[in-house]
């Protein structure tokens, strides 16, 4: 009985200094609440917010939300996408210039007004721009002879012409316009890619934002004792 006492003893005075009150009651003794999970001060986070800036900045939703580990991976991923639009893109044009150069040194192209993107492909497609004319006029390609139908008398006039010196170089320059158009697609894909980030932070900020609404906020932790019966206990509370 001494023993039972003296746990009860201690049981309260540990209770008193927790929390700085003890409630005797008629029927036993009870402790008051030991809250071991205070709610914060801070207000909730908005899960509106936390999506409009995982659409701005892939991340920048988690950080608000802090989760700043998954932050920090959504930042390297948009960094790496935006470096890789960026480099493919300026990649690609630089081959373009590069073949141009070839194509002037190689077939004394003479790229007038009119010299578009189409015409530097037909560069690689052909030795001369007489033979160029030729399929053109004796209808081996209909779909030129529609985009050069506006010319007078030949579909490619004075003012852009080439020859190659040696069909080796052509196939070379042509093989610069492939690689440039490779790259080209790879800066499509990253950029393809980015949109596709923002929509996985996006849900992923939904579904944090979510989760957070629901997850416990406040403990609790009631000691009691009763001195008729001899039995303590504790009884836990959580609050959602």
């Amino acid at each position: 009985m001494f023993r039972t006492l003296l746990i009860a003893s201690a049981i309260l005075f540990a209770a008193s200094i927790a929390h700085g009150q003890v409630v005797v009651e008629e029927m036993g003794v009870s402790t008051d609440t030991v809250d071991l999970f205070k709610k914060t001060s801070n207000p909730p986070k908005s899960g509106l917010l936390a999506m409009v800036g995982s659409i701005v900045l892939p991340g920048l939703g988690q950080q608000y939300l802090e989760q700043n580990n998954k932050a920090l991976v959504y930042y390297s991923v948009e960094a790496l996408f935006i470096f890789g639009t960026f480099f493919c893109d300026h990649y690609s044009n630089q081959i373009i210039n590069d073949a141009k150069v070839f194509a002037w040194d190689h077939a004394n192209v003479i790229g007038g007004a009119g010299a578009n993107d189409q015409f530097w492909a037909n560069v690689g497609l052909y030795d001369e721009s007489d033979g160029f004319n030729q399929s053109i006029s004796r209808g081996y390609n209909k779909f030129m002879e529609l985009a050069y139908r506006n010319q007078d008398k030949d579909y490619l006039t004075s003012t852009l012409q080439w020859r190659w010196d040696d069909t080796a170089n052509r196939l070379k320059y042509e093989d610069l316009l492939n690689k440039a158009k490779t790259y080209n697609i790879a800066s499509s894909f990253f950029i393809g890619a980015m949109i596709v980030d923002r929509l996985v932070s996006f849900i992923d900020a939904r579904v944090a934002a979510q989760k957070a609404s629901t997850s416990v906020v406040s403990m609790h932790i009631v000691p009691h004792y009763d001195p008729l019966t001899g039995t303590s206990g504790a009884s836990l509370h959580a609050e959602f």
